[in-house]
């Protein structure tokens, strides 16, 4: 009995520490309102505002997005711009500036929208070149810009803010930007994501673990 606790414990705590190391940086979750979302390309950028509870190196992240033709190739071409908060806007120019190459898998989501019958919802996944630094409690705003050659222009699906004190989203180019309220107030992006669940091979290396903790805790008992 007292081996069977013992080994119970054992799995929480690594189970627990399995999940504290997939939590996200940050999350906004898609939020599915019946508008498409605003269009974000380079004579018009679309920046989110975010803060993070804890200093983290940003190296991956993912986002959701559509286009009016539906589809998109298995890799985009963007570019993932960092700016600092000016005032409650991004400021003028990025201090972190990357081309990324996204890969680009139908969700098989869609909801109809403001300009179309329907929206196919895509999640893009990018890694960045070089890892940002970025400090907890501080505002950032990330810009996620489409710069193939498509010409069904990108748009970043809406979002559900993580941060309370998110005050919507800003869109136009660096040194001129607006607000941007209502249904596109937020957008949906997930900042070094992580897969929920532990991969197999995960498991596979826990449940050898345990055996052989309990191999070892049966011989002692049984001395």
């Amino acid at each position: 009995m007292r081996l069977l606790k013992f080994l119970t414990l054992v799995v929480l705590l690594v189970l627990a520490a399995f999940s504290a190391a997939q939590a996200s940086t940050y999350s906004q979750a898609l939020n599915l309102n019946g508008d498409g979302g605003p269009y974000s390309y380079p004579n018009q950028q679309i920046a989110d505002a975010f803060q993070l509870a804890a200093p983290a190196t940003l190296s991956t992240l993912s986002w959701y997005g559509d286009n009016f033709a539906l589809s998109f190739p298995p890799t985009v071409a963007f570019t993932i711009n960092l700016y600092a908060d000016a005032g409650g806007l991004p400021a003028s120019s990025p201090f972190s500036s990357q081309s990324v190459t996204a890969s680009a898998v139908d969700t098989g989501l869609s909801e109809g929208d403001c300009c179309s019958a329907k929206a196919e919802i895509f999640l893009f996944n990018a890694t960045l070149p070089s890892g940002v630094g970025l400090s907890a409690g501080t505002t950032y705003w990330l810009s996620v810009v489409d710069v193939s050659a498509s010409n069904n222009i990108f748009r970043w699906a809406n979002g559900t803010s993580a941060w309370g004190g998110d005050f919507g989203n800003a869109w136009g180019v660096p040194g001129s930007w607006g607000n941007l309220t209502g249904l596109r107030a937020q957008s949906a992006y997930d900042l070094n994501p992580t897969s929920a669940v532990p991969e197999p091979a995960s498991f596979a290396l826990l449940g050898s673990g345990i055996v052989g903790l309990a191999g070892v805790l049966r011989r002692k008992i049984n001395r």
